[in-house]
């Protein structure tokens, strides 16, 4: 008798593994989707935007700090938004600037020319502290940076005027890294044909822990960057979505038909652009650009930060801004240099729910 127990527990066991497996998909399957849920709004329509965005960094106390091409510095919180600086080239005044730095102590602002303004906080305000100079930022077409360890680390395009010429191309790298105020490296070398304007593709760096992660806007990857070794250890193509458009050849490309401003805003809407990139304790988040617009302006994806797979995608008409604890900040109705209905200085604050 216990014989042909046995021999039916394990007839049965394979049917009842199966039923255990069907009813758990199903609880999965009928389990919502997380989406995105508006849970705050800073809005001060008074203030009017009229450039693209260059960069945005959150502080430890929760202000919004965002760098606008024509319009400054903003400081923003939910009760009050104020530019940091006025423009100008007196003691803390601002003229070039083109991306900045969040650390524990300053904000500071990176312009082209090779000046770094640093701003410290003193209580609610950021204040101007001091002035301190890169020697050789200014042949770097700078978008992002970040710093560690007394280094700095810079994305952007910067040419390589030899190899420019000798392979007649427009030949360069899109990292530059410099200490004690003088280059030290270069990164991820890029060739492109001659005509090309290499220097008005952005790329992005972020740091997470002890590594930095780099994107280029028209690049579905990820680069991977030791800091202290100097060196791409890794490069992750990432998944994108069946909407997905790739730069075609002729993106960036010099054409005598047309001025570049026009030729710039024609090339940026064309295809599925990285607007943003960051990385959350729950994910890498990359924003791209919706060319078609046929369920929002733009498309988020939410990347499992350890395996780089893609978990989800969400559509919003919003651009990103930045991200902490969970809450994502967007500045509504997408990018001013590129969105018409962006000319407001609109925050809203989503959770994943």
């Amino acid at each position: 008798m216990p014989d042909r127990k046995r021999r039916l527990i394990f007839l049965l066991l394979p049917f009842s593994i199966f039923l255990i497996l069907s009813r758990t998909g199903n609880l999965l399957a009928s389990q919502p989707d997380r989406t995105l849920v508006e849970v705050d709004k800073w809005s001060f329509p008074e203030i009017k935007l009229h450039g693209y965005i260059f960069d945005a960094r959150i502080d430890d106390d929760d202000n919004l700090i965002i760098m606008f091409f024509k319009d400054g510095i903003f400081a923003v919180s939910k009760s009050a938004a104020y530019p940091i600086s006025r423009y100008g080239e007196g003691p803390g005044e601002i003229r070039h600037w083109k991306t900045m730095c969040l650390n524990q102590t300053h904000l500071v602002d990176v312009e082209t020319t090779g000046k770094l303004l640093f701003f410290k906080k003193v209580g609610s305000l950021y204040q101007y502290d001091k002035v301190e100079w890169i020697k050789g930022l200014n042949n770097v077409f700078v978008e992002s940076a970040e710093q560690h360890n007394g280094r700095w680390f810079f994305a952007g395009f910067c040419y390589d005027h030899e190899a420019s010429s000798k392979k007649r191309k427009a030949a360069g790298h899109f990292i530059s890294v410099f200490e004690n105020g003088e280059l030290k490296v270069k990164l991820l070398y890029r060739e492109f044909p001659q005509n090309y304007y290499a220097h008005l593709i952005r790329s992005f760096i972020r740091k997470k822990d002890d590594r930095f992660y780099v994107m280029i806007e028209t690049e579905p990857k990820i680069y991977e960057l030791d800091p202290e070794k100097l060196k791409i250890t890794k490069e992750i193509k990432l998944k994108t979505p069946a909407n997905f458009v790739p730069a075609k050849e002729g993106t960036f490309l010099k054409r005598p038909d047309k001025p570049t401003p026009y030729l710039y805003e024609e090339w940026e809407l064309s295809y599925s652009r990285v607007e943003k990139f960051l990385i959350s304790k729950d994910y890498l988040i990359v924003q791209i650009r919706n060319p078609m617009e046929q369920q929002g302006r733009f498309e988020l994806l939410f990347y499992n930060p350890g395996s780089f797979v893609l978990e989800k995608s969400l559509f919003i008409n919003d651009v990103l801004l930045a991200e902490k604890n969970g809450f994502y900040y967007f500045l509504e109705n997408g990018d001013p240099g590129l969105d018409e209905e962006a000319d407001k200085l609109v925050i809203n604050i989503y959770k994943l729910r």
